[in-house]
């Protein structure tokens, strides 16, 4: 069982939870730089799979005696999930990444 904000599920219901939860994207038209306040195109990429949109100028922090206690972070489960979540030093977690801050308007952050 795992506690996710106070809810415990079987990691197969997270796993449940977390497919119903994701909608697949169509593919940008060729050329097209993405969805409208999309990130410019040179800061992520889609997954050879196109069923992601992968940062190229971040990555996730392994070290998880550095995670911050008691504040939301990202999560990255060992089976490769990401939840956000409060890091308390349990273990089943392989890395962790601060939440993405919002940008200023005008700087493509949504606002």
């Amino acid at each position: 069982m795992a506690a996710i904000d106070g809810c415990e599920a079987s990691r197969d219901e997270i796993r449940e939870m977390l497919a119903a939860a994701i909608v697949a994207a169509p593919a940008p038209a060729a050329g097209a730089a993405g969805a409208a306040g999309a990130p410019e195109p040179d800061s992520y990429r889609i997954n050879a799979d196109r069923t992601a949109a992968v940062a190229l100028d971040t990555t996730w922090r392994s070290d998880m005696d550095r995670c911050p206690r008691g504040v939301r972070v990202l999560l990255l489960v060992r089976d490769g999930c990401a939840v956000i979540g409060e890091y308390r030093g349990e273990a089943g977690y392989e890395a962790w990444h601060p939440l993405p801050r919002r940008g200023a308007a005008g700087e493509g952050g949504a606002r």
